[in-house]
């Protein structure tokens, strides 16, 4: 069984989930075109909060690190070839996700694209 396409972090403060829905809601749009996404949501604190269903791994980090260390956290758990970093009140663009990943897997030259 081949892994997902892409591993989507997010990292979030437990207290400023408010829109994790619209980020799952973007992720879906882009899983609707045919790429397998991983989404990755890291919690930075225990603060206990229901994630949405359509997070593959949730991770919390015992006590609040920062954005950084919490989007580092989440990278580490990624299995992907293609990584993505997605704020929590930002949605993802399944045309942008599409043509970012066609440019990465037909030009070699390409290391990243944003």
């Amino acid at each position: 069984m081949s892994g997902p396409d892409v591993s989507v972090v997010t990292a979030c403060l437990p207290t400023a989930s408010d829109h994790l829905r619209e980020a799952a809601e973007s992720g879906g749009a882009v899983r609707a075109r045919g790429v397998d996404v991983e989404w990755i949501l890291v919690f930075d604190g225990p603060e206990t909060v229901t994630p949405p269903e359509a997070a593959s791994v949730v991770l919390t980090l015992p006590r609040r690190r920062g954005v950084a260390a919490a989007r580092n956290y989440g990278l580490s758990a990624a299995r992907a070839p293609f990584l993505a970093c997605l704020d929590a009140d930002d949605e993802l663009v399944a045309e942008g996700v599409l043509a970012g990943l066609q440019r990465l897997r037909t030009d070699d030259t390409v290391g990243w694209v944003a």
